[in-house]
């Protein structure tokens, strides 16, 4: 911390008394009688006083104490000083109801302890409901409507007053049902691509701040979320999602810290990072620390802690100016506007919140902040329109700790160009969407050399914080290249080879790179989790979603955070690296289905040593790949596990080999060319094996010697033929007990109290719960069974609104969801349909014909009722009374 000026006071008989030049001496109020005018002109004329006549430090006259523990063990307190402020010593400045005020001894600091406010801040954004938006303001409902249903489930929305038809984005706001919680929400909505941002309007020493609390595309969104959640919108179409609006924020006390370093700076307040998320990108907030100054600015400093000594250090300003006058009430009621960075000046008006929102632009150097409203912000909620501009100022050195930080002048700054706000068709728009397949938008920055008033920007730097990667902009011979600056000599390349995109599919996180000889490689994050998405009745989905925020993942990687894979001169193969770049590229390919090449790259999987945690994370995410049911699927895995055979301690499989080799073997005649094992590598595999092989396998088994060692010549063999199935004749059995008189429902009684009524299914939601119905059966106790003896239909059941089955197999009947599920389709009460002119009907006596042998074949009350009413007409079961 750099050495405090001190000046003497100006008052007569002052000699020896001090204050700190950051203070200005008050003068005392008019009116004040003589022992008043004492008492402040001794007491009260500045706060901090050193006097050396008497010996003392005094703060507004109180002397020092021990820091109070509710402000010592606050997480914000800890963000700024860490640990060890715990026992810090401070006085106090001013205790009222709400607050304590107190200044902590030689540090420069003011802590401001706020105890929790219950009052919720009023709705002022919008006005209208979604029904009543025009026709060329539909994008706005339509981008929310896939949401209304799950995230957004009780969160009634009003939207802007303004009209949103030509609009990029627009605002709405709304409350959740909760009454321990805040309840109010601000929506932001982008139009292209559509994507929807939900805040937290929160509570802050007494101000009114936004916190991000979901978002409907993790990676065009600011901030990282972990871990992210997968929607599914329809078939073969999937979207990750971010957060939630569970639970919503409840209220607590609050702690504002402030700072007067020097005269310069003024009085700064410290801004917490969960404020900032999802305005800011988040590369930024895990560098810097934010402090907001007395003009509404907020300037970064670098957080010491994360600082990297081999980097240039810089710090963070983002400018806000008022345009109509100060905001005397503190309430953020002034308009704002971007304006080229100035000298760093005191200010007149008073501190603000920083709660100005970053979103569509004007230009691609403006951040627009705050709400399209005009009016003035009469309830404190920032609803005044602005934009902000962000640099990035280098400094001479990297500054002490609560040090004022110098800088360099020499050096050029950077204005930080906005990924979000990048019109569609253009040149900016389609840079940011290339190096956006590199990581999110929360960890990519787009720097420019540009001024903020010019109507262009010029691309200056690319950096990529998480990854360890920049690209730098250079003039080659007329056009301007992106160079990497990790990888002397490469590239980003416009080749567009056939061959060359080829090797680009199933890579979403990746992009070509060349040098001036032609030669090309292609960049690969390894930070990107891939996903398959958890729908076991769309196996066959293509889909690759990648999770850029998982922490875990990220930590295993190491310090080399991305693969360079080099593009044979044929272009035709890439040459890997590392065993774990050979890992992630067989994990992609096999993800979108390349079985041909997994095939071939299978035998690169050897390693003699134990894996790292990179590599072994890699290697466990081949479990995910067991729900590829593909034939060449198959083939695939059991070259893996030949190839790993050497190494199976370290390497140990996911997947159990003898059900593999027995899939391959069924479906032989479906696998192409390329990806058939030789006969010594089948009869390999088939030593493996235990004992009790199946028909399919044993005939096999008994059939590879003969086929090896004279495979031209006849041969003889004995064949294995497997139990032939006991076939029930369904319409053989005469069953009229439900006619009869006296039928005991006792035991039905009992278990109709279980049966949870499903929503009604239409459409691809029909065509998902009737494929798991004929994948995994159903008897009459409505237990799901499942040969591979797992809870499949335990998706569906909560998709459907069926209750838990193991929660009902103690009532005597083990339940009656299959019996209930197909009375209410066979009397037509449960509407299920693929198209409008389906008959429920006609499902409900498919689905009677499916249950167990043992169920329907045998006499009983509750088999002999569904048998008579999938005899019956659909018109007569429909007048049966409804469950």
């Amino acid at each position: 911390m750099q050495p405090r000026h001190w000046r003497t006071l100006e008052e007569m008989g002052s000699r020896g008394r001090f204050c700190p030049d950051t203070e200005e001496q008050e003068e005392p109020p008019e009116g004040l009688s003589y022992h008043d005018w004492l008492r402040f002109k001794t007491t009260q004329a500045v706060e901090t006083e050193i006097n050396i006549q008497l010996g003392t430090y005094t703060i507004k006259s109180n002397h020092t104490e021990m820091l109070d523990e509710r402000m010592s063990l606050h997480e914000d307190f800890k963000e700024v000083f860490g640990m060890e402020g715990s026992r810090e010593q401070c006085a106090r400045v001013q205790v009222t109801e709400a607050r304590q005020w107190v200044r902590l001894v030689g540090l420069r600091h003011d802590c401001q302890y706020w105890v929790s406010d219950t009052r919720e801040p009023a709705s002022t954004l919008g006005s209208r409901k979604l029904g009543r938006l025009g026709a060329e303001e539909q994008w706005f409902a339509e981008a929310v409507q896939p949401y209304l249903g799950n995230a957004l489930k009780g969160l009634e929305l009003l939207v802007q007053a303004d009209d949103l038809s030509e609009a990029t984005y627009g605002y709405a706001q709304g409350r959740t049902n909760s009454k321990d919680a805040w309840s109010l929400k601000e929506v932001v909505v982008f139009r292209d691509p559509p994507a929807v941002h939900v805040y937290n309007v929160v509570e802050h020493g007494r101000r009114f701040y936004t916190t991000l609390a979901f978002t409907s595309d993790a990676h065009m969104c600011l901030q990282d979320f972990d871990p992210p959640t997968i929607l599914a919108r329809g078939l073969d179409e999937y979207q990750l999602l971010g957060g939630g609006l569970e639970g919503g924020v409840t209220s607590a006390p609050s702690l504002v810290i402030s700072r007067s370093l020097n005269s310069e700076l003024g009085t700064e307040v410290f801004i917490p990072a969960r404020f900032l998320r999802g305005l800011l990108p988040e590369c930024l907030l895990l560098d810097y620390k934010f402090w907001q100054s007395e003009d509404g600015s907020l300037r970064g400093y670098p957080d010491l802690a994360r600082a990297d000594p081999t980097k240039d250090p810089s710090m963070i300003e983002v400018e806000i100016q008022p345009s109509d006058g100060p905001d005397a009430k503190g309430l953020c009621t002034s308009k704002v506007r971007g304006r080229p960075m100035g000298p760093m000046q005191r200010a007149s008006a008073p501190r603000r919140c920083a709660t100005v929102r970053w979103a569509r632009c004007k230009g691609p150097l403006h951040l627009e902040g705050a709400r399209p409203s005009d009016g003035s912000d009469a309830k404190g909620l920032c609803t005044s329109k602005g934009v902000g501009v962000i640099r990035r100022r280098p400094l001479k050195c990297l500054p002490a700790e609560g040090a004022v930080p110098e800088v360099d002048e020499d050096s050029p700054v950077l204005t930080l160009i906005n990924v979000l706000g990048a019109a569609r068709g253009s040149a900016l728009r389609n840079v940011a969407e290339l190096m956006l397949r590199l990581d999110s938008a929360a960890q990519v920055l787009l720097w420019s050399d540009s001024d903020a008033e010019e109507d262009s920007a010029n691309l200056a730097k690319i950096e990529f914080p998480r990854l360890g990667l920049s690209f730098t902009a250079r003039n080659a011979g007329g056009e301007m290249r992106l160079y990497c600056e990790e990888f002397a000599g490469l590239y980003i390349s416009n080749d567009r080879d056939d061959s060359v995109l080829q090797l680009l599919a199933g890579l979403p996180q990746g992009v070509l790179l060349q040098n001036s000889y032609g030669e090309m490689s292609v960049l690969v994050s390894a930070t990107a989790k891939p996903l398959c998405p958890d729908d076991e009745t769309d196996p066959f989905s293509g889909e690759i979603l990648l999770a850029r925020g998982d922490e875990e993942w990220v930590d295993a990687v190491g310090g080399v955070r991305y693969y360079l894979y080099a593009v044979h001169v044929s272009r035709r193969f890439l040459v890997m690296p590392t065993l774990a770049a050979t890992l992630y590229l067989v994990l992609m390919r096999f993800l979108n289905k390349q079985y041909s090449v997994v095939f071939r790259l299978a035998d690169s999987l050897v390693s003699d040593t134990g894996l790292s945690p990179e590599e072994q994370q890699i290697f466990s995410q081949l479990a995910f790949l067991q729900r590829d049911t593909s034939p060449d699927a198959h083939a695939c895995r059991l070259k893996i596990t030949l190839a790993t055979e050497a190494s199976r301690q370290l390497m140990p499989l996911p997947w159990n080999v003898q059900d593999e080799l027995h899939a391959y073997v069924s479906l032989q005649r479906d696998l192409t060319a390329c990806c058939r094992l030789s006969l010594a590598e089948e009869a390999l595999l088939m030593e493996s094996c235990d004992d009790k092989l199946s028909v399919e396998l044993e005939n096999r088994k008994n059939m590879l010697p003969m086929i090896m060692q004279d495979p031209k010549n006849t041969w003889e063999m004995t064949v294995r033929y497997g139990k032939s199935p006991e076939l029930v004749d369904f319409d053989a059995v005469r069953d009229e007990t439900c006619f009869e008189r006296g039928a005991d429902l006792s035991l039905t009684k009992v278990a109709l109290v279980q049966y949870k009524r499903p929503e009604d299914m239409l459409g691809t939601t029909y065509l998902r719960f009737l494929n798991q119905i004929i994948d995994a059966g159903l008897d009459m106790s409505g237990k799901y069974k499942n040969s591979t003896g797992g809870g499949l239909m335990e998706g569906a059941s909560k998709m459907m609104g069926i209750p838990d089955v193991s929660a009902i197999t103690d009532i005597a009947s083990g339940g009656t969801i299959g019996f209930m599920l197909c009375y209410e389709l066979l009397t037509q009460s449960l509407n299920a349909k693929l198209l409008a002119e389906d008959n429920p009907h006609t499902l409900g006596c498919l689905l009677v014909r499916l249950m167990s042998s043992s169920d329907m074949c045998s006499k009983g009350f509750l088999s002999s009722t569904l048998r008579a009413l999938s005899e019956a007409s659909s018109d007569i079961c429909e007048t049966m009374p409804n469950y």
